[in-house]
């Protein structure tokens, strides 16, 4: 994804019409997916671990660009929250447009968007940009405009975006940072984790 030159603009939408923009690790992901790259790809060439602080030093972007370049990840493996993805595919349904907006490198992110099938535009880490906190937020509102999109987080990380947002979804939340995200934008939704004990001690 190249960062588009767009000039911000106020694009006011009532919560629940306009864009709903989701994030993808520790939101969409119940993991982050550049450890799930890195575990893959250590785990396959176990030689490359030295290179990581060399990739590390030309910047957070390009770290990203080759461990994901070079990982082999299965995105049909992943822990998508499935509650979330429930939710989603009810606003696709209706008409709602969905936007995949992810620090994640643009190589997964793609994968993962077609992986699933229900999203309209995805946009991701490329080039120099790390679309993470306050970037992600310029670049909503240079896209949508202030007010412009409803935004799905999860972590401190996404009160910037939440600023900027019609609405807020809010996954997973400790209490502070559910109160956090109410004094930047209304909620519209809250997903509480309900871990999945059987099949979690299966696995084991």
């Amino acid at each position: 994804m190249v960062k588009e030159e767009l000039s911000a603009k106020e694009g006011k939408s009532e919560p629940g019409h306009g864009p709903l923009c989701v994030d993808l690790d520790g939101t969409l992901l119940r993991s982050d997916s550049l450890y799930e790259a890195l575990f893959d790809l250590v785990r396959r060439k176990l030689y490359l671990i030295f290179f990581l602080p060399f990739w590390l030093r030309l910047g957070k972007a390009y770290f990203k660009r080759r461990v994901y370049e070079l990982s082999d990840l299965d995105v049909s493996r992943l822990p998508y929250r499935e509650e979330l993805l429930t939710a989603l595919k009810a606003e696709k349904a209706r008409g709602r447009r969905l936007i995949l907006v992810t620090g994640c490198h643009h190589v997964l992110a793609r994968k993962i968007a077609e992986h699933l099938g229900f999203f309209d535009e995805t946009f991701a880490t490329a080039g120099t940009l790390n679309l993470v906190g306050e970037a992600k937020a310029d670049f909503l509102v240079q896209r949508f405009g202030v007010r412009g999109f409803d935004y799905v987080g999860n972590s401190r990380a996404d009160l910037e975006v939440w600023k900027q947002a019609a609405s807020a979804w809010v996954v997973s939340p400790k209490r502070s940072l559910l109160a956090a995200a109410e004094r930047c934008a209304p909620i519209a939704k809250s997903f509480q984790e309900h871990p999945a004990w059987l099949p979690v001690l299966a696995k084991a």
